[in-house]
């Protein structure tokens, strides 16, 4: 089977209700990952998986400063909606990133005559990202689930000591 590329054609980020976030230069969605300890056995190194995720780090870069950012900032939690659109030959996919964390802000350098950055660090506790309307991956670590296609890999965990 041929596989062919999707390549995204926008983009948009909402904050908290409140409506745009601004325009939109770079976005950086969580790595879903895994602490893993490497142990040698066997005659081999290998890395083996804890059951611990990491923490989850977001970053959203502007190319304006809007009002809403600092705004954001006073709300406990704020939560970004990420909306996109992908495109796959003549198909367009939406795609649908829901981010919610504490955040830092960087209004970077001033250099006259350069598009001006505003970069975002969102600190997760919650995180979904949705392709075409299903949900590939839920992390919510206020409430221990890990729904990875499906399969809540903390569901256990929860079981064993909630």
């Amino acid at each position: 089977m041929k596989h062919i590329p999707q390549f995204l054609t926008g983009q948009t980020v909402f904050i908290d209700g409140v409506g745009l976030l601004g325009t939109v230069k770079q976005i950086a969605l969580p790595k879903v990952e895994q602490l893993r300890e490497t142990i040698k056995q066997g005659g081999f190194e290998r890395s083996v998986s804890t059951g611990v995720f990491k923490a989850l780090e977001s970053e959203i870069t502007l190319s304006e400063y809007h009002v809403s950012v600092y705004k954001s900032m006073n709300s406990k939690l704020p939560t970004f909606v990420i909306k996109g659109s992908l495109k796959q030959k003549d198909k367009k996919i939406p795609v649908i990133a829901t981010i919610k964390g504490e955040i830092d802000i960087d209004d970077g350098g001033w250099e006259t005559g350069k598009e001006t950055e505003r970069k975002i660090k969102i600190y997760a506790d919650f995180y979904q990202l949705e392709v075409n309307g299903e949900t590939q991956v839920q992390i919510d670590v206020e409430n221990m689930i890990a729904l990875i296609d499906g399969v809540d890999h903390l569901e256990k965990l929860r079981s064993h000591i909630l």
